[in-house]
């Protein structure tokens, strides 16, 4: 009995792989899968709403006097930016890029050259992981209209993700994306969050990260100093507005 019943499980296990390579069942080779993506790329793509959105934000960066550059790289629209006011950032400033693709916008506010100069000396770069892991798991940043509520109620817009970018530059950075659907119902609370609330997260945060990066505190210091400076500053700021 066991045999015939090994025999049939064969039996089954070999006409299951001949279907699968008659073609009865669907199965990419690896050709195959990059042929598929030549040709996609080949594809004219869909850029017009992607090209609208980005008007209406470089019209929001003009009027409120933020320094940017509109660039196109490999077919893809996209927007870099610089935020003044950033005391305790790196060389007092911080940077931005949002790139436009068919469907979403992928959001990015990073520290300037010089933190990332640092990042890339730092002997302490397995501290700064942990130290992420922790703002990825803690920290919810809220958008504000400075004026009290007066246009919109603060919230929880979106969750930005920490990383240190692997592209070889090694951006300590903030990323999000963002679909067009979710932007075209917030329009004015998503431009905020992307160029007052992240570069004022990124400001509050300056002391912990590069402290850290630069040996001067470990990373138990480095979490005490966030929660002082992330949750006891909102604790605050709530207080204020009740």
């Amino acid at each position: 009995m066991q045999k015939e019943r090994k025999r049939e499980i064969d039996n089954i296990l070999k006409e299951s792989q001949e279907r699968y390579f008659a073609g009865e069942v669907k199965m990419y080779s690896l050709e195959r899968f990059e042929d598929r993506l030549k040709e996609k790329r080949k594809r004219p793509r869909k850029l017009s709403q992607a090209l609208k959105v980005m008007s209406e934000i470089s019209m929001y960066l003009k009027s409120h006097n933020i320094y940017f550059e509109e660039c196109m790289e490999e077919d893809t629209p996209h927007i870099t930016m610089a935020f003044k006011n950033c005391d305790r950032c790196p060389g007092h400033y911080s940077e931005g890029s949002i790139y436009f693709y068919e469907d979403c916008m992928e959001a990015r506010v990073y520290y300037s050259e010089i933190g990332t100069k640092w990042c890339k000396e730092s002997k302490h770069l397995s501290e700064l992981y942990r130290l992420m892991n922790y703002l990825n798991a803690k920290v919810w940043p809220r958008v504000k209209d400075g004026m009290n509520g007066a246009l919109y109620k603060s919230e929880h817009l979106i969750t930005p993700r920490f990383c240190v970018t692997e592209d070889g530059c090694q951006d300590i950075t903030t990323i999000m994306a963002i679909p067009y659907s979710h932007f075209e119902l917030d329009v004015l609370e998503i431009e905020d969050f992307i160029t007052a609330a992240l570069p004022d997260l990124l400001d509050s945060l300056s002391a912990s990260i590069f402290l850290l990066l630069l040996g001067e505190i470990n990373i138990e210091e480095a979490i005490r100093l966030v929660d002082t400076e992330i949750f006891g500053k909102e604790a605050k700021s709530e207080i204020q507005q009740e």
